[in-house]
């Protein structure tokens, strides 16, 4: 089995400790951010959600120099052990591909490319965008045409299946951005482009790619309140943000703020009250995941968590040998009918399989879920609202509700 080893970074750190494209949002929202993260001692944070990532993005920056064939992918990578992570078929076929057939579809393809650029944020003294010490990130894809206000602007992979990114109002877009044209890659000019390709099981294919515009204006705004934020003294900034903050442990207002939500009323909430608290139900599951994931960290490193020891985890029950489990049931009684049931597969492992193993074209795919596959309605659930969905189409949608209840 092959394995790529990362490239060596040159003593580098992968990520800025200051600020990144990934926590430009929370900078500007919470500047003591980066004093909480801070605080936290640096562990092993190897997850295979972000090491496939990495791994995929490797991957099509592989494709794209060497000009690979979708056949030749499947060749070189499959069973490749990148980043701790075995690729499959799957893998390429329901990702790597896509991501370089949008290359195609956009355009982009067409444009001079600069793929994995690790730039700083502006340097120091440039004429446009503040310096911040120490803010670096890097970007998947810039582009640029070699004509006067042509298309430029940038491509970020996102290759993960939970949440869903528009590249609409995106700080991580606008630090991407702002980084190549101090750095002098991408031209100066009224408009840029910022895409967001992410092959997602949520979406539907032509879904996938989507792309927003940024003026210059707007890119210099951003950069003057970033480094305003980094540069003021520490303001604690609560809300659904802490989410991804990494120093929600040690943060003393994010624990007051925990206190002041057990403490309420429910019934003395407004609708208001209540939509705010519900935002913070991912920073309050994403703090509830670290404390367990610490606690086990420490346990195993030896550190006794008072009330609490290691045990071995056992999976599911299964089947020591199957067929000899089987001639053991029968002469135990059990029916032939009851001891083997035949079902179809899932539907969407279905789907994985023809995407991934068939290479069932789109089109195909399509129809074969029109006919075939249906998603039934379970209930109902609390979903947040789109970004730009005004009060008329929620009004609409509310009274088609009321209306399905008989009201």
């Amino acid at each position: 089995m092959r394995v790529i080893s990362p490239a060596p970074s040159a003593g580098q750190p992968a990520h800025s400790n200051v600020v990144g494209g990934s926590t430009a949002k929370l900078r500007r929202l919470c500047s003591a951010s980066r004093v909480e993260e801070s605080k936290r001692v640096e562990a092993d944070d190897w997850n295979v959600y972000a090491a496939t990532g990495t791994a995929l993005h490797k991957i099509v920056e592989i494709a794209v120099d060497e000009g690979l064939s979708d056949q030749q992918l499947f060749d070189e990578f499959t069973g490749v052990i990148m980043e701790r992570v075995e690729i499959t078929r799957e893998h390429i076929a329901g990702k790597i591909i896509p991501a370089l057939d949008y290359l195609e579809m956009s355009g982009i393809v067409d444009c001079t490319l600069r793929l994995e650029s690790r730039v700083e944020f502006a340097p120091e003294g440039h004429k446009l965008f503040p310096h911040i010490p120490g803010a670096f990130g890097g970007t998947d894809v810039a582009f640029k045409q070699p004509v006067t206000n042509g298309r430029a602007g940038v491509l970020d992979y996102k290759f993960g299946d939970g949440d869903i990114i528009s590249p609409s109002d995106n700080d991580q877009c606008r630090f991407y951005l702002v980084s190549q044209i101090a750095c002098g890659y991408l031209p100066v000019q009224e408009t840029y482009e910022a895409h967001i390709f992410q092959p997602s099981t949520k979406l539907r294919v032509e879904e996938y790619g989507s792309v927003a515009h940024y003026t210059l204006d707007d890119l210099v705004y951003f950069a003057e309140d970033l480094a305003d934020a980094l540069s003021s003294a520490p303001e604690y900034v609560t809300g659904e943000h802490c989410y991804r903050c990494k120093g929600k442990l040690t943060c003393a207002a994010y624990k007051s703020m925990l206190t002041t939500i057990n403490d309420t009323d429910v019934r003395g909430l407004s609708a208001s009250q209540l939509a705010s608290y519900r935002n913070l139900v991912p920073a309050l599951e994403a703090f509830i995941r670290d404390v367990k994931d610490a606690c086990l960290r420490n346990a195993q490193a030896g550190i006794a968590i008072p009330g609490w020891k290691l045990e071995a985890s056992l999976g599911d029950r299964t089947w020591k040998d199957e067929g000899t489990a089987l001639a053991a049931l029968g002469r135990l009684g059990v029916p032939a009918d009851v001891r083997v049931i035949k079902t179809a597969m899932s539907a969407p492992k279905a789907l994985d399989y023809m995407r991934g193993t068939l290479l069932t074209p789109p089109k195909e795919l399509s129809a074969f879920e029109k006919r075939h596959i249906v998603r039934r309605e379970n209930g109902e659930k609390l979903v947040k609202a789109r970004p730009g969905e005004d009060t008329a189409t929620a009004l609409n949608k509310l009274s088609v509700a009321m209306r399905a209840r008989g009201y």
